[in-house]
């Protein structure tokens, strides 16, 4: 019988994380599909079980990205999926986005805006993937959601899926972290309007964030990516992974 680990996985069944999931198999425009066990969007790895970690490792994990902020990142350490996984964190929003005073002051589109504009954390995190050790990438922020979310549409339209498809990764979000235990009670009683904005994920909300692709790019993820000081050779290291 196979180990659970040796299947293929598109929410991987784990304890401590309601919202692993993969970038394989999903259709790019030269007929052939995103590869499985390269990249897992996730969210963060800080209730991850002894459990987690033996399946992550043993599916292939070699690298851990997180893009939550520094206080984030401390507060809530990830766990160690072991010595041979290279971490790093590297936020394309600094502000906590768990913090409820920002919530409220701030729109989601404003938060997509700031990420939108931070070109140096694009360029550090795209370099970081480019320079990971062969296996899969696990990237995720809190919930993996919005932080998570556009890399996951950077990297799905950077190896020619439509932005349907990126669309389509990015929308389940929100009904999976329904499985972790504090967000049903909270967003069925505690969560304002506004709250409510930042904890979904709605289509409107990455939509957005393309608008402005489409925009000032033309939709063209190379021209964004380059712009944000990334060279040719690492965007193309980056969709290597994900192509082959």
């Amino acid at each position: 019988m196979a180990q659970p680990w040796e299947l293929t996985w598109q929410r991987l069944p784990l304890e401590g994380m309601a919202n692993a999931r993969e970038l394989g198999g999903f259709p790019t425009a030269d007929g052939g599909q995103t590869l499985w066990r390269r990249f897992i969007r996730s969210d963060a790895l800080v209730d991850a079980t002894p459990a987690d970690v033996e399946f992550l490792h043993s599916y292939g994990v070699r690298a851990v990205l997180d893009l939550r902020g520094p206080k984030e990142a401390h507060e809530r350490p990830d766990v160690s999926l072991g010595d041979d996984v290279v971490c790093a964190n590297i936020s394309p929003f600094a502000v906590n986005m768990a913090s409820t005073d920002m919530q409220a002051t701030k729109s989601a589109a404003w938060v997509y805006d700031t990420m939108f504009e931070n070109r140096d954390a694009w360029k550090r995190v795209f370099e970081f993937i480019a320079g990971a050790p062969e296996g899969c990438v696990l990237m995720h922020c809190s919930v993996g959601k919005d932080r998570t979310g556009i890399l996951s549409a950077l990297l799905l339209m950077l190896a020619g899926c439509d932005r349907w498809d990126a669309l389509a990764s990015y929308v389940p979000s929100r009904v999976n972290i329904m499985r972790l235990p504090f967000f049903r009670p909270y967003w069925d009683k505690i969560c304002s309007d506004s709250e409510r904005e930042h904890y979904d994920s709605r289509p409107e909300t990455l939509g957005h964030w393309l608008m402005r692709l489409d925009a000032e790019f033309g939709g063209d993820v190379r021209a964004y990516l380059a712009w944000c000081g990334i060279s040719d050779e690492t965007i193309d290291a980056v969709r290597t992974r994900l192509v082959g």
